[in-house]
């Protein structure tokens, strides 16, 4: 997998298959199968030699905080690195899903170098984030549950995301729930009503701080399995509003769409008669916001029927 533009990241397919195996899962992902993405060069990826589109969703967030334990989990086979105290991830390794068998447009899930290690390391880091930013359409920032100081991740966030715009496309993905006071050992992790009350408590913190959303903050453990189907919904619902902003067109695109289905249906002549060049020039006009020209006015309209 290359990146079509410039990051100066090293990146590794760990996995590919057909959006399916994600979607036997979970189910919140089926609105992907079979997209259409649009030929943007900005989402653009070599795969096998051949330019790919991709919806992407990134994680990233301090090392030894789960990022890599998370989307494996997701995946449901170990596939990406993970150490609880050294980052296994120094390049960027992806899943690729792809969602028709017929063309290069793929689902991936991208795992990022941690943060936390070296002030070196992190302006390096940061760069590289920035850079995938414009390539991705939703952002899984993880943190921990059990952390008391949020300052590097809050830095962190207002580095990469200025607007208000920008900070939709985020998902603060709240890890080791499981570790929230009181702790339970119980397995499965099921919270008790004491832990949820200091979720709920933690939730009106960290959205203070980091001035995200609350529906955008979700709590859960990754290697308990609590609450993981939650994250992949926001994901899913990020996603979502992607997608129809890809289907809503532009009011230049709309007439040229009704530009087409008028020229259709002209019997392509290009006689003149109407006093326009050609039936092109005639469907545009006919398409138009003004309405100054019907489809009634071409002379050999009713001759095709």
């Amino acid at each position: 997998m290359i990146d079509n533009g410039t990051l100066g990241l090293s990146v590794e397919i760990v996995h590919e298959s057909m959006l399916d195996e994600l979607i036997n899962e979970f189910g919140e992902l089926s609105f992907l199968k079979g997209l259409d993405i649009s030929k943007d060069n900005s989402i653009c990826w070599e795969i096998h030699g051949k330019h790919s589109y991709c919806i992407q969703a990134m994680f990233i967030g301090k090392t030894g905080y789960g990022k890599s334990t998370t989307l494996n989990k997701i995946c449901g086979q170990e596939l990406f690195k993970t150490d609880e105290i050294n980052s296994c991830t120094k390049s960027l390794f992806s899943a690729e899903y792809k969602l028709d068998i017929h063309k290069n447009h793929y689902f991936s899930l991208c795992d990022l170098p941690g943060i936390g290690e070296s002030i070196s390391a992190d302006k390096a880091y940061v760069e590289y984030y920035a850079g995938m930013l414009k390539k991705s359409h939703c952002v899984v920032y993880v943190l921990r549950a059990d952390q008391r100081d949020y300052t590097k991740d809050h830095e962190i966030l207002k580095l990469l995301f200025k607007t208000e715009e920008q900070k939709k496309k985020i998902v603060l993905a709240v890890n080791f729930s499981d570790k929230i006071e009181p702790v339970s050992r119980f397995s499965p992790f099921i919270p008790s009503q004491k832990q949820i009350e200091n979720m709920d408590r933690k939730l009106h913190e960290i959205q203070k701080l980091f001035k995200i959303p609350k529906s955008n903050i979700v709590f859960y453990s990754a290697a308990e399995g609590y609450n993981l189907n939650v994250v992949v919904e926001k994901i899913a619902g990020l996603l979502k509003n992607v997608v129809q902003k890809q289907k809503e067109l532009t009011p230049f695109e709309e007439q040229r769409r009704k530009t087409k289905e008028i020229h259709k249906m002209l019997p392509q002549h290009n006689c003149g008669d109407c006093g326009y060049k050609n039936c092109w020039s005639f469907a545009m006009a006919a398409a138009s916001s003004n309405n100054s020209v019907s489809i009634n006015d071409c002379h050999n309209f009713e001759e095709m029927f």
